[in-house]
């Protein structure tokens, strides 16, 4: 094992949320996802009735189906436009219950300052005040990239999304971002999130005509600012 403290740690906060899922319990040492149910109400994260995970590291709430059905019947997996077309035009719960302003993940600029200075290697091991899905990533679930910091590559048994905490339907897959960089008539990039190495990088979402690389698709997972459980109206007085 590396001399490294800081990829121990790595390695230690990784195995303790492997073992807080198995116990029910979804946290890291810094970190928790708190259920809720469509009704807005605090409950087990892995409970039946759990609809959202609130993240209280980010102050965002997460849908707790992680696959969603932005793929309109194809599982999520889908192009940019529509899965940030289906996030946007999400409604779960009714009445005073209702939630609306779901969004994709944002990203950070500071993500491409960092690729930029590093090249590809810099994908990996992301700071996660780079991206939510990042933080999610590497903060609440404790997961770990394919290359370590120090360079080493990893076992595939130890790096991806090995914990997925109380998510339904957690793809160890791509995942797309909301944050685009560069938009014009011919290129477009979109940031997305490789769950299954633990890295973070841009694909271009907007191709002039004559570009035969195919349309990038990947999964989407819905997220609001703040927690579902202060967005209940105050009665009326």
């Amino acid at each position: 094992m590396s001399s490294n403290p800081q990829y121990r740690k790595s390695i230690m906060q990784a195995g303790l949320a492997i073992v807080a899922s198995s116990l029910g319990l979804v946290a890291t040492a810094n970190a928790a996802l708190w259920g809720r149910d469509i009704q807005l109400n605090a409950v087990a994260a892995d409970s039946a009735a759990s609809v959202y995970l609130y993240d209280d590291t980010l102050n965002v709430t997460w849908l707790r189906d992680a696959n969603g059905n932005a793929g309109n019947g194809t599982g999520g997996f889908t192009n940019w436009a529509t899965a940030n077309s289906w996030a946007q035009n999400l409604v779960t719960g009714s009445g005073a219950t209702a939630i609306s302003d779901w969004r994709l993940p944002s990203t950070d600029s500071s993500a491409l300052t960092r690729i930029q200075a590093g090249g590809v290697f810099n994908t990996f091991n992301m700071p996660v005040s780079s991206s939510e899905m990042a933080s999610l990533f590497f903060s609440t679930l404790g997961n770990l990239s394919s290359i370590a910091p120090d360079g080493r590559a990893l076992d595939a048994n130890v790096y991806g999304l090995q914990n997925a905490g109380s998510f339904l339907n957690f793809k160890n897959d791509l995942y797309w971002s909301g944050t685009q960089y560069g938009a014009g008539a011919n290129y477009t990039y979109s940031w997305f999130f490789q769950m299954q190495y633990g890295a973070q990088d841009m694909v271009m979402v907007r191709q002039p005509a004559w570009f035969l690389g195919g349309e990038p698709m990947a999964y989407a997972l819905a997220v609001r600012s703040g927690d579902v459980m202060a967005a209940v109206p105050e009665p009326d007085t």
